[in-house]
């Protein structure tokens, strides 16, 4: 009886033991799930951020070009460049629902900047050219925002399904 006592009592405490863990373990996938969710939600919104600081700068080329313009342009665009391949590239990226299938788009968006990044690289071009490239970029880039702003939305919604699980 005494062993029979001794293995209960050794029985109740490994099941408390796994009991401790599992909670833990699970405390912690949750925890990183919220991280991960919390960054996929950051990464779309700095992409977003980066689209209306850039055609902000665009729209104020447009009306007062110089060279000092130029090269803000060009360092705003780079911004934005920048981060639309962190969009389908990261980890986070996983999380956001159906964005494999806006990875194109993005990467012909990501063609069209560089061209805009390197024709920046010359502002002689624009003395003969005027300004209004500015306003076709414009034009250009409208469908990016759009892009973005589902993006955005799909993330916030899928973010918050989940955190009510």
């Amino acid at each position: 009886m005494h062993v029979v006592s001794a293995v209960m009592v050794l029985t109740t405490i490994v099941f408390f033991v796994a009991t401790v863990m599992v909670y833990n373990s699970t405390d912690h996938q949750r925890s990183m799930l919220a991280k991960k969710i919390h960054n996929s939600g950051w990464i779309v919104y700095q992409a977003q951020l980066e689209f209306l600081k850039a055609t902000s700068r665009l729209r104020l080329t447009a009306v007062s070009p110089g060279p000092g313009e130029f090269d803000a342009l060009k360092l705003r665009l780079e911004l934005l460049r920048s981060r639309l391949p962190v969009l389908y590239e990261s980890d986070e990226a996983d999380l956001l629902p159906g964005l494999a299938g806006y990875k194109r788009e993005l990467q012909v968006f990501e063609q069209r900047l560089d061209g805009m990044i390197d024709a920046l690289a010359h502002p002689k071009l624009f003395e003969v050219s005027g300004t209004d490239v500015f306003h076709e970029w414009d034009i250009e880039l409208e469908p990016l925002g759009r892009l973005l702003q589902r993006v955005l939305l799909s993330s916030v919604s899928y973010n918050d399904a989940t955190a009510q699980i």
